[in-house]
């Protein structure tokens, strides 16, 4: 019966010992469900997984469905310690599987950066590995330089939208966002 169907799903590939530990955790750290392999399939379990792990997960990891790329809409905001003044309400779009680090680069180059732009120089090595050069510099610096927080919790730069959405920000509506210069 069920117990078979259970039994059945898997990758096909490999199999995991019953002692592994299984760790459900937020980006900061903060562990939200543990437990063993082999006690995965109990009813308590179950349902604890069923409340702790998004649907999502379940979709690819149990049931093999690669994910749609959905859109996912996000206001970008100054944050209110950083004493700039409050854009106009700009409705972004992004795929959900988004990593904030691209965000950060997208505040570093269009927000913070355009300060800068009338200072640089224009160099005329527009070579394929200059163009690659300056990507990975923007991608440091923004790093370096900037925060993104939701509900005022600083944001991993590995997370992706879709993740923040439900860890995080956890309300209907748009996904606000709010970006600071890191203090130095």
């Amino acid at each position: 019966g069920e117990q078979e169907n259970r039994l059945q799903k898997g990758n096909g590939y490999f199999q995991v010992p019953p002692h592994t530990p299984v760790i459900f955790g937020e980006a900061g750290g903060r562990t939200l469900f543990r437990l063993l392999c082999r006690d995965s399939g109990g009813e308590t379990e179950s349902m604890l997984l069923n409340e702790t792990v998004p649907q999502w997960v379940i979709d690819i990891t149990v049931d093999k469905n690669m994910p749609k790329f959905n859109k996912i809409p996000f206001y970008l905001q100054p944050h209110s310690s950083s004493g700039a003044k409050t854009l106009k309400k700009d409705r972004l779009s992004a795929s959900d599987m988004l990593q904030v680090r691209k965000v950060m680069e997208h505040v570093y180059e269009k927000i913070i950066n355009l300060d800068n732009e009338s200072q640089t120089t224009s160099s005329s090595n527009n070579d394929k590995t200059g163009e690659q050069e300056k990507e990975e510099d923007i991608a440091v610096l923004a790093e370096e330089k900037i925060e993104l927080l939701c509900q005022d919790q600083v944001l991993d730069p590995n997370m992706d939208l879709r993740t923040v959405k439900h860890f995080i920000w956890k309300s209907g509506g748009d996904l606000t966002l709010h970006y600071r210069q890191k203090s130095t």
